[in-house]
């Protein structure tokens, strides 16, 4: 019964009438998420989500540690919960509660993940996290919809290079993308894409850097083309995920599509750090995709609480370190990313100062410490020997 309509789902699917409607239903939600590049001013949608996560997250060990019901502004949770970093985190709150992980600074918690992060060994990974993650992915493809409004991206299928060991939150994220394109979803590990894949019409490729690079050389392996639109000509655009402390761009990847293809760059890593490229070029930060953000100025790096400021407070040229809070349970966290905005908002990943050598002061000297006194076999206490010695038959009476 269930292959039955397993098969019957299929062909409702593949049908062109089916496609179209779908199609339909895509192009909506997509220019929903392509305004999330602009939207409200950063202040207020900024200080609306903090809000949201708060209440979420205030019955919690660590909302109630740091008084969650108090907190009603941004200066207010500035107040109550002071910056962190997140191996301190883990190491206070999650490492206790291992393996139930739920209400230790989130309500709920899939899993853990590998942590980006030196010091860090882990993160939580939680479904609402995934969704917004997922939005950055939808505003990378957005844009390729946007680029090509006559054709229809679900014409054919989307290939979705991923690597589910290695990159958990990508196959999280891909999994909460909208409805109307999963049917036309296929993930696959890079070295598994086989002749199947080759001949199947694709419209769009997704994956991480790394992923849709070794996808390269499996097709140059296995097909001989030395591009990829050699093998998927109707490829629209690919959607591929980069990292903010790693910033080399792809170019095997760029050297084997053709310049007709959208090439599309999004953030989305469990430090929660989201963002996605413009029509235009140049990174954006998604102020409203679930993650509140602070900046640290670059200065100020070597205090232990250096002033908080929020994004509306930029300065364009000036380089900030950026702190989190997400929902993934990540609050004020020092992430150690260096960023610098322009002036119309656009960021632009940067590497930070060095922090000024600690100088460690000399130890003072040992205090002399005073020989103890000695008692001989014979039970008679005598003085050091360098001390004044007093006989018995020294006092008058004694004489």
């Amino acid at each position: 019964m269930i292959a039955w309509l397993d098969t019957w789902c299929r062909r409702v699917t593949d049908s062109r009438p089916m496609r179209r409607v779908l199609e339909s239903c895509l192009r909506l939600r997509a220019g929903r998420a392509l305004s999330l590049l602009g939207g409200d001013p950063r202040g207020k949608a900024q200080a609306r989500l903090l809000r949201g996560l708060i209440h979420r997250a205030r019955h919690t060990t660590f909302g109630k540690d740091h008084d969650f019901a108090r907190a009603r502004t941004v200066a207010d949770f500035r107040r109550l919960v002071p910056l962190t970093t997140p191996a301190d985190l883990v190491r206070r709150y999650l490492e206790p509660a291992f393996p139930w992980l739920d209400r230790a600074t989130w309500p709920e918690v899939l899993r853990v993940v590998e942590a980006p992060l030196p010091g860090c060994p882990y993160l939580p990974l939680t479904r609402a996290f995934a969704a917004r993650a997922a939005e950055a992915w939808l505003v990378g493809l957005a844009q390729v919809l946007a680029a090509y409004p006559r054709r229809q991206l679900l014409a054919g299928r989307v290939l979705g290079v991923v690597d589910p060991a290695a990159e958990p939150l990508v196959a999280a994220a891909w999994g909460r993308l909208p409805w109307s394109l999963q049917p036309y979803l296929h993930p696959r590990h890079a070295t598994q894409v086989g002749p199947d894949d080759f001949r199947a019409p694709t419209t769009c490729l997704l994956g991480s850097r790394e992923q849709l690079t070794a996808l390269v050389a499996r097709v140059r392996e296995t097909t001989g083309h030395a591009r990829l639109t050699d093998v998927w000509p109707d490829l629209m655009g690919v959607v591929y995920l980069g990292s903010p402390r790693d910033r080399i761009p792809p170019e095997e990847l760029l050297a084997a599509l053709d310049r007709r293809v959208v090439v599309r760059e999004v953030l989305a890593g469990p430090d929660g750090v989201v963002a996605a490229e413009e029509p235009r070029g140049g990174l954006r930060l998604l102020a409203e995709c679930g993650v509140f953000y602070e900046l640290l100025g670059a200065d100020d790096r070597s205090q232990d609480q250096p002033a908080r400021r929020g994004l509306d407070e930029a300065e364009p040229g000036r380089v900030y370190e950026l702190a989190t809070t997400t929902a993934t349970g990540l609050w004020a966290c020092r992430t150690g990313v260096g960023v610098c905005f322009d002036a119309v908002g656009r960021v632009r990943f940067v590497p930070l100062p060095a922090l000024p050598p600690m100088v460690i002061e000399p130890e003072p000297p040992p205090m002399p410490v005073k020989p103890p006194r000695v008692r001989p076999a014979g039970g008679v206490p005598t003085a050091a020997p360098e001390g004044l010695a007093r006989l018995p038959w020294s006092s008058p009476a004694e004489r």
